[in-house]
């Protein structure tokens, strides 16, 4: 998921009672699920571009250009 997150203090509670993924890594949805759980997830969505440049090496272009002043799938 795209986005920007912030957690408070319980997050390094959460975070030893993880396991890691099949990528072998700790996950950012178990640490919301987490938070679901309690009830405590709370959300703001935010209109505009939003791009993930680490999804391929086209996306990283893709927002390179964004960041650079230029519009995605456009040239120059």
């Amino acid at each position: 998921m795209t986005g920007l997150y912030f957690f408070d203090s319980r997050v390094w509670e959460i975070l030893p009672g993880l396991e890691p993924s099949d990528r072998d890594e700790l996950e950012i949805t178990d640490v919301m699920n987490r938070y679901v759980e309690h009830r405590e997830l709370e959300f703001v969505e935010i209109d505009g571009y939003w791009g993930d440049a680490g999804e391929s090496i086209d996306a990283y272009y893709e927002v390179n250009d964004f960041v650079r002043g230029r519009r995605p799938g456009r040239a120059g």
